[in-house]
């Protein structure tokens, strides 16, 4: 019998996606193949400290995230238990900053330890919504038009920004931090009034918003699984969503189970899926992702807009990049096969 492989599964840490990033770490514990990995929970709290346990997970009953307030280590004693357990692949459940946007992948490179999803600069390019819209509309990717409101430009000049919103866009608008994900610091303003709210609530937090023109139109994403090193990535079905009670695909759309209809494949004509799925494809090579990837796009009459790329989807009970692979026809527990040993392939690949 071959030894098992050692998968410790990042999750939780400092951004505000903290909880759903727990959500997805706990399934992710709790569905990979026992009888080829030993796996242990590593969990990142809100205030810097980790949890490392001693010994791995059983699998005898569900695991459930750790009591922060029972204690935690700094990272210097983390390490120390990291190279202890020696692991095989870090599976990275973490969304958002610290997580999602090269920060992790940054640490994991220098311990020399295989992980999950994309590199340190395809996630970090990624996470930046301003730079991976810059990115795929170099290599003619259609994507919403939009302009960079710096901090000291909105104290100093609100009321011309705000003309030029009206006068390029027109209302609504939608207004967001780049680098924040989950749809956090994001607000899609009717008037003048709603966006100066939207401005001054969020935009301290990183220094700068983006506001881009509102599409109108059916909501889709395009799941892309990696290949291994010198094969194509291939998009998986489309998934269309309809948010219920928002007007867009929000926090609450996307975490609460039943706020949202999602159709796999999506209700779209054969030209168009083939046109979302090429964009998917194309984004995903642009921007250099690894294991897997999603891509958002609106779809207007016959256009197909490019909204984002997450290089770390979530993988809750609610989340669409798992309900992609099943309707092509992959249970979960070898999605996240594939993606352990996407990891190892990719970590070979850089030591050539």
């Amino acid at each position: 019998m071959l030894e098992k492989q050692i998968v410790a599964v990042f999750m939780g840490g400092r951004a505000s996606e903290h909880d759903i990033s727990l959500k997805t770490g706990t399934v992710v514990v709790n569905s990979l193949d026992r009888t080829r990995y030993t796996v242990y929970p590593v969990q990142l709290c809100r205030d810097g400290g980790w949890i490392i346990p001693a010994e791995p997970f059983s699998g005898n009953t569900p695991w459930s995230p750790f009591d922060e307030a029972a204690g935690t280590v700094a990272i210097e004693t983390a390490l120390r238990e990291l190279r202890r357990i020696s692991p095989d692949v870090a599976f990275i459940a973490l969304h958002g900053r610290f997580g999602e946007d090269g920060c992790v992948q940054g640490l994991l490179e220098l311990l020399d330890i295989p992980y999950t999803g994309s590199d340190v600069m395809s996630s970090a390019l990624a996470m930046d919504k301003v730079r991976s819209k810059q990115i795929v509309a170099y290599h003619g990717i259609r994507t919403p038009r939009w302009i960079v409101v710096q901090e000291q430009e909105w104290k100093m000049r609100r009321s011309e920004v705000v003309m030029r919103v009206a006068r390029e866009f027109r209302f609504p608008c939608v207004a967001k931090v780049p680098e924040e994900g989950s749809s956090f610091g994001m607000g899609i303003p009717k008037n003048e009034v709603e966006l100066e709210k939207v401005m001054d609530e969020s935009i301290a937090a990183r220094g700068h918003m983006m506001v881009e023109e509102y599409i109108s139109g059916t909501e889709i994403t395009c799941a892309v699984l990696g290949g291994f090193p010198g094969e194509a990535p291939v998009a998986l079905p489309l998934t269309e969503i309809i948010p219920k009670n928002s007007a867009y695909f929000d926090f609450e759309a996307k975490y609460t189970p039943g706020a949202s209809e999602e159709i796999t494949p999506a209700r779209l004509d054969p030209e168009i899926t083939a046109l979302a799925q090429d964009i998917g494809v194309r984004s995903h090579i642009a921007l250099g992702c690894g294991g897997m990837s999603r891509t958002d796009m609106i779809v207007r009459d016959r256009e197909v807009f490019y909204l984002e790329t997450n290089t770390i989807p979530g993988m809750t009970e609610t989340s669409l990049y798992p309900q992609a692979a099943r309707a092509m026809g992959m249970d979960f527990r070898d999605l996240l096969t594939r993606q352990v040993e996407l990891a190892i392939a990719y970590h070979q690949r850089k030591r050539m």
